[in-house]
């Protein structure tokens, strides 16, 4: 441990002499961190949104129009005692009204203009959450559009699906994608830490000379490495941070990674470099 102030100080000042060299190495790993970042972020929000949307599961149950208040209470009472459901709120033809104008603020005229109220009332269903299986659901929606003064009943099912399946592909795409730009950037990494170990040839025969080990040696170059990653994540992450809040504010909801991503990316961009690095050193440096 008395060494690593020496191996940081030494790491620092091979960073300051590689110079355009050194900052090309930044660059590669910032590029393949930032676009790792974008495919990572939106993983993250399409997780999330699948999740939230999943963990309060319902199917909008809508009332033909000539339906009365008795029938559309004995329907209610009716979707209350089938299996899976746990709550049963009633929107009446004047709440829909009210929900369509918070939906669509700039469309609320349509309504006006129509002069009577078109929307029917409807029943919203809730189910149980993960545990129900999407073939129950689709019987039980089946059920539910059987049930005398009933006009339709609705589930994102497909939708829900399709948004699952998109996160799997872009988790996939971009852990690809990843992987061939971190490599191509531990690439860069070799040759310019390479290019540092031939640089410095003849300080290392003398510091072999007066009985530095292999270790002592090599570490200076493997820091530098680290160091390269950690530069090249931290300026990719404050791009994706900056990119995030400017579509924040077009108010596009986005959300930024969380803290264990964020810590992740850090420690495998830091990783690879150290690896490049620890790889030049043992293809150039013949100690």
């Amino acid at each position: 441990m008395k060494n690593v102030g020496f191996f940081l100080r030494e790491a620092f000042k091979n960073i300051g002499r590689g110079g355009i060299l050194t900052a090309a190495a930044v660059l590669a790993i910032t590029f393949a961190a930032l676009i790792a970042g974008i495919f990572a972020t939106a993983y993250y929000n399409l997780r999330t949104i699948y999740e939230e949307v999943r963990s309060e599961l319902y199917v909008d149950v809508y009332l033909k129009y000539e339906v009365d208040e008795e029938r559309a209470g004995a329907v209610g009472e009716h979707l209350r005692k089938l299996p899976g459901v746990v709550r049963v709120d009633y929107i009446s033809r004047e709440k829909a009204a009210e929900e369509f104008v918070g939906l669509f603020p700039e469309d609320s005229n349509l309504l006006d203009a129509l002069g009577e109220n078109p929307l029917p009332a409807s029943y919203r269903v809730y189910l149980v959450g993960e545990e129900e299986a999407s073939e129950e659901v689709a019987t039980l929606v089946e059920e539910m559009k059987t049930v005398d003064g009933v006009d339709d009943a609705v589930y994102a099912q497909e939708w829900l699906s399709n948004l699952e399946r998109a996160g799997r592909v872009v988790g996939v795409v971009g852990a690809a994608v990843g992987v061939v730009l971190g490599a191509a950037a531990i690439l860069v990494v070799i040759s310019t830490i390479g290019l540092a170990v031939y640089a410095r040839r003849d300080t290392i025969t003398i510091m072999k000379m007066v009985g530095a080990t292999d270790g002592f040696v090599r570490a200076p170059f493997v820091v530098e490495g680290f160091l390269i990653g950690v530069f090249g994540g931290l300026l990719a992450l404050a791009a994706l941070y900056g990119g995030v809040q400017f579509l924040q504010t077009y108010d596009v909801v986005v959300r930024f990674l969380p803290g264990t991503y964020v810590g992740a990316g850090l420690a495998v961009f830091a990783l690879g470099g150290g690896l490049g690095s620890s790889v030049a050193v043992r293809r150039f440096l013949k100690v």
